[in-house]
């Protein structure tokens, strides 16, 4: 077996990589739910329904809570070093390795409360609680990098895509 040599990678291999990233984890989290949704329709939820009756609004409040407090510092944190990013005189390259973390922070916070109402619905089967995991997707959807949005979040120009194309 031959090993290559460290190469550094292309702009297009960094930005290929976000976005099998990027679709990775919402294909997981689509998956995770329609597997979730598929059990609670065979066997029902985990819980007695009868016995989380009085808890259902704590439940739905809680997850939603959980949800608008990660929405705020996953879009809050994003904003502010998106702007850094934007301000900041570096290379195209070390911009994408800069945009690469945070886009996986945005990501990590946003999949996170879609993930919990989902194991919130398998527990208690409160189909609202699948209402937060929608919201999340979008959410992710909304900052992947498919099309030019890398490119208007970066902050970059033309020359700049120029030379990711090539």
């Amino acid at each position: 077996m031959e090993i290559k040599p460290d190469t550094p990678n292309t702009l297009k291999e960094n930005i290929r990589a976000m976005r099998i990233l990027c679709i990775a984890l919402i294909t997981g989290v689509i998956i995770f739910t329609v597997i979730m949704t598929v059990l609670v329709a065979i066997n029902g939820p985990a819980f007695d329904p009868g016995s989380i009756h009085s808890y259902e609004q704590l439940i739905i409040g809680g997850m939603a809570l959980v949800a608008i407090i990660s929405f705020g510092f996953a879009i809050t944190g994003y904003n502010k070093k998106i702007n850094v990013l934007k301000q900041s005189g570096d290379t195209l390259n070390d911009r994408l390795n800069v945009y690469r973390g945070i886009l996986i922070k945005y990501m990590a916070a946003t999949e996170m409360p879609a993930l919990m109402s989902v194991i919130a619905y398998f527990l208690s089967g409160l189909t609202l609680l699948i209402g937060i995991t929608v919201l999340s997707l979008l959410a992710m959807v909304w900052k992947a990098p498919f099309g030019r949005r890398w490119v208007t979040e970066m902050g970059a120009d033309w020359q700049d895509e120029e030379k990711m194309k090539s």
